[in-house]
């Protein structure tokens, strides 16, 4: 098995790093990185670790840089060493890789637009396999907006005010409610004293 590759309960893969004691306090304090895979297919959570260890080994070689800015006085920096990535060998993926080894420039091609001379068979196969690396990084996309959204919408922390007319815009906490659109509201749908405290 992959090194890197990991199952959770539920089925699905995560691709786990270990971060080295000495780079933790720049990585915020972290002791792996991890990323979902989106993927519950161990094969193709597989054709997909590669693109993963490369960004997490740029995130470690920049915290390599901070922690050499930080002991610029020194010397020296001691020169990384850098982790290998051991691939489980499995007949089935292999033959798999060879697939798309074999395949991957009728990919490029139909990802650019041209025209393409090859076997019908192998041009679906392309554009299957296309398709399918392109769902996975939409999925992959998909999760990392969300995780962002979720991340920013616990940050931003709205709490209602009502607005009285001697308080200069801009000043205390909150946001500003209008007083006509909430008696509005209260007039067409007669809420309880403690629903529209809650609006």
């Amino acid at each position: 098995m992959s090194s890197y590759l990991h199952k959770t309960p539920n089925g699905v893969y995560y691709f786990r790093m270990s971060i080295p004691a000495d780079l933790r306090p720049f990585m915020g304090g972290k002791r792996e990185i991890k990323m979902s895979l989106s993927l519950k297919d161990r094969d193709a959570a597989k054709l997909i670790i590669p693109d993963h260890t490369k960004a997490a080994h740029k995130l470690l070689d920049q915290a390599r840089r901070d922690k050499a800015a930080a002991d610029k006085p020194a010397s020296k920096p001691p020169i990384p060493k850098v982790e290998s990535v051991i691939w489980e060998s499995d007949p089935a993926t292999d033959d798999r890789d060879f697939e798309i080894e074999a395949l991957e420039p009728i990919m490029d091609a139909m990802a650019e637009g041209r025209s393409i001379e090859a076997s019908p068979a192998d041009i679906l196969r392309a554009g299957q396999l296309l398709v399918q690396h392109e769902r996975e990084m939409a999925d992959i996309e998909q999760e990392r907006l969300i995780g962002r959204m979720l991340k920013r919408g616990s940050a931003m922390q709205h709490q209602a005010v009502e607005y009285q007319g001697d308080t200069p815009a801009g000043k205390g906490k909150g946001v500003y409610l209008d007083t006509d659109i909430v008696d509005g509201w209260a007039a067409e749908r007669k809420p309880s004293p403690r629903g529209k405290d809650a609006y």
